[in-house]
Order: C-alpha cells, then sequence, then structure tokens
C-alpha cells in the first residue's frame, strides 16, 4: 500500500479509539506517533515497506530518543499499520532492555516523613521564604501512601464516599474504565472526616478546588515540588507515583502477598505490580552487605 492510502484512514482509526472510550491523552499520543512515521517518510506515494520502519526505528536510536519512546511508537506504528490493511508492513519488533532490579529515586518512609512535617510545619527558613503550612496536600499524601491509589484517584474520595466506608471499610475508584474497591483504614477515615469538618466540606469532593471541581494533577504536582525543595528531598523523587511505591514496597514487607497487592493497585497483570516491589540500589548494596561474606583483613589479624 502506499503512503497516502494508509495516511488517509487515520482520521478514522482516531474515531474508533473515541468511541472505545481510550484517554484522550492516550488518543493523541498514537496520533502523534503515527504522523511523525509519515512525515519522517515524507513521500506520499512511497510503497510502504517494513524495512521503512525498521529505517524510521534505527533513526531514532540514532536520534537519541530513549528506548521506552521508541518502544511505545513502534507499538502505535504496528496497531495503526494492521488496522489499516497494511500487514505486510507491520510487525517491526521493540527494542529489548534487560528488566532492571532497581527503583531508582524511590522515596523511602523517611522522605515521606520529612514532606509531611514541611507540609505541617514548614522549617523557619521555608516559612522566610513564604511557604505556608499545606494541610490539603498533607492529607493528599497520607492519603495516597495509605491506600495505594493513583493520583487520578484521588477525585472518589468524597465526603459521602468516605463515610460509606465506615461501614464498608472500602472506596469504589475507577481508572481506565475499570472498577475496583480499595481497602480503606478506618483511622485514615476518621483522619479524612476530621479533615471535611475543619475545612467545613459537608459533600463533595474532599481534595477540591475553590471552583468545586476535582484538583488538577499538574497543579499537585507542582505544589510536591515545590514542597520538596523546602524539605530538602530531591525532586525526582516528587512525583505522585512515588507515594503509590512506597505503599506498594512496604506492604510487601510486611504482608509479602503479591496477588493481594494486584489487586489493591488494580493491575492486570502480576508482572507490572512487581515493578512496585523494587527496591533502590542503595538497598540492594545494603541487602547484599548484611550477608556477610566481607571480612577486612584487619579482623582477622
Amino acid at each position: 500500500m502506499i503512503i497516502r492510502d494508509i495516511r488517509a484512514q487515520l482520521d478514522e482509526y482516531l474515531q474508533e479509539l473515541r468511541d472505545e472510550e481510550k484517554a484522550q491523552n492516550t488518543i493523541k499520543a498514537y496520533e502523534n506517533d503515527i504522523q511523525g512515521f509519515f512525515n519522517w517518510i515524507s513521500d506520499d506515494e512511497h510503497e510502504l515497506r517494513r524495512s521503512d520502519v525498521v529505517d524510521y526505528k534505527d533513526e531514532l536510536r540514532r536520534s537519541g530518543s530513549k528506548t521506552a519512546t521508541i518502544n511505545r511508537k513502534i507499538i502505535s506504528i504496528n496497531k495503526y499499520l494492521k488496522w489499516a490493511g497494511a500487514e505486510d508492513a507491520a510487525g517491526t519488533k521493540q527494542i529489548k532492555t534487560q528488566a532492571k532490579a532497581t527503583f531508582e529515586d524511590a522515596l523511602s518512609r523517611a522522605d515521606y516523613e520529612r514532606l509531611l512535617r514541611a507540609a505541617a510545619d514548614p522549617p523557619k527558613q521555608a516559612r522566610q521564604a513564604g511557604l505556608k503550612p499545606d494541610i490539603q496536600l498533607y492529607m493528599i499524601m497520607e492519603t495516597i501512601t495509605a491506600t495505594g491509589i493513583r493520583i487520578s484517584e484521588l477525585q472518589y474520595f468524597t465526603v459521602e464516599n468516605v463515610k460509606r466506608a465506615k461501614t464498608t471499610g472500602q472506596i469504589t475508584v475507577e481508572n481506565k474504565g475499570k472498577q475496583r474497591s480499595i481497602p480503606i483504614d478506618r483511622e485514615l477515615i476518621k483522619e479524612l472526616l476530621r479533615y471535611s469538618t475543619d475545612k467545613g466540606i459537608t459533600g463533595g469532593y474532599i481534595f477540591g478546588a475553590r471552583t468545586g471541581a476535582p484538583l488538577s494533577n499538574a497543579q499537585l504536582t507542582k505544589r510536591l515540588k515545590k514542597l520538596a525543595g523546602y524539605a530538602r528531598i530531591s525532586k525526582n523523587k516528587a512525583h505522585w507515583h512515588n507515594f503509590r511505591h512506597l505503599f506498594s514496597k512496604e506492604y510487601m514487607e510486611k504482608h509479602g502477598r503479591l496477588d493481594e497487592l494486584q489487586s489493591i493497585l488494580g493491575h492486570s497483570s502480576i508482572q507490572t505490580t512487581t515493578i512496585y516491589t523494587k527496591s533502590s540500589a542503595r538497598e540492594l548494596a545494603k541487602n547484599t552487605g548484611s550477608l556477610g561474606f566481607v571480612k577486612p583483613l584487619s579482623l582477622l589479624k
């Protein structure tokens, strides 16, 4: 098939993704990936071959694109080519990478507690620089770390849902069209309802904007990074998924049930869950050191 005929079907493909209720960001990523490939070829009359996709992959590698980015683009292109009837040109393989045994830039419990302290009672220098106590951010950090939810699932923590959880012990959240019930500790329920009462929130979102809408993820991330700076914690660690990772890691250390953790986190594949249980390189080094095989010569004299 020539490029012109394949490109002509793109709008219909994107509409099908919308009909399947794919996330808007996902659809945009597919569009950008596919258009980027077509723009690279540039010749609408070109007869597409599988080697073209391979050449494009090689070009992306030479340009310094990250492996994860290249693989995402290849997946997008392959899926579209198969859908558009150009199966012969599809099937280019992704770049294989060795799975890392570590999770760098992860939050430790000490980091977490430091962030909580900075949010509740900013250090003197931070106060002088204009940082005020941010109890809302404190409660958000606590909620995510105590439940393992995604930042996007914070919207399901309404006064009504939390009150209902006093009886059921769980809150139902939704992600990518899939619902799941997550367990919620009684102490967290008390904290959330106490916070709502103190703030005069009688219904709706516990963590809502003044407009009544859910808080923006981008705005929350900006506030978190600012707080991390004052708390002297690397801003590379200031990502909301790191609180989810901390929950997962400590859940596994305490309970060791990967199947339970998979259910709580809402992963379709247990392989995805294992990502959140990985340690940092420093922790692994400490663990290997604890085996006691290093015997300094000074001790043998």
